[in-house]
């Protein structure tokens, strides 16, 4: 059993994020980020320019542990990469799928990119997946990225978990991502449910 959380608000980048670079980050936000051997990637794409269509910046460079690689259906030529039928995203050698890339929070984001070109914006919010887990996380690692390559991110979003269980605020300036609890403002909260608990026993 996990725990629901839901997410209200979503993070603005500037300017908006234009193909192919959006498509590519779009498939990256889709995809199982699972632990990749480098070495046969680059053995599978053993040119530049092969490597620049299936990584996320479109530079060739595939990141640590394969964290980069944009899966695509592909022949397996060494015999030694499973070509799961469950999970087409894609190449892996004998390491457990359930092994996150260095760069990488968790096997999946729950974050989805939308863009808003006649306003010059992009914005990455909560895809509305079942159980979320590590979006602080994911959404500082795509801060420092996009930062890096000449882009601002800014925004709040608020989480509420398990209906009221806990509250917390996301905040983003730039390459900088903080998390804060929230407490909201009610009164005699402990107070009541103590009353409730002392009645049944």
């Amino acid at each position: 059993m996990g725990t629901y959380t839901d997410f209200t608000g979503a993070i603005r980048i500037t300017p908006c994020l234009k193909d192919p670079l959006a498509g590519r980050f779009r498939q990256f936000l889709g995809i199982r980020h699972m632990k990749r051997d480098v070495k046969i990637l680059e053995a599978l794409f053993p040119t530049l320019e092969e490597r620049k269509a299936v990584t996320l910046f479109g530079d060739g460079d595939f990141g640590e542990d394969g964290a980069f690689f944009l899966p695509i259906h592909t022949r397996d030529l060494t015999r030694r990469i499973c070509l799961h039928e469950r999970y087409a995203e894609g190449l892996t050698d004998e390491r457990d799928m359930n092994m996150t890339p260095g760069p990488c929070p968790s096997l999946y984001c729950d974050l989805e990119l939308r863009n808003d070109p006649d306003n010059g914006h992009s914005y990455l919010g909560w895809n509305e997946a079942e159980k979320a887990y590590y979006i602080t996380d994911w959404i500082g690692c795509i801060a420092e990225w996009l930062s890096k390559l000449g882009y601002h991110l800014d925004g709040k979003m608020f989480a509420v978990v398990e209906g009221g269980m806990s509250y917390y605020t996301i905040t983003v300036d730039g390459d900088k991502v903080t998390s804060e609890e929230f407490i909201p403002d009610a009164t005699y909260v402990d107070e009541f449910y103590a009353c409730e608990e002392s009645e049944d026993t």
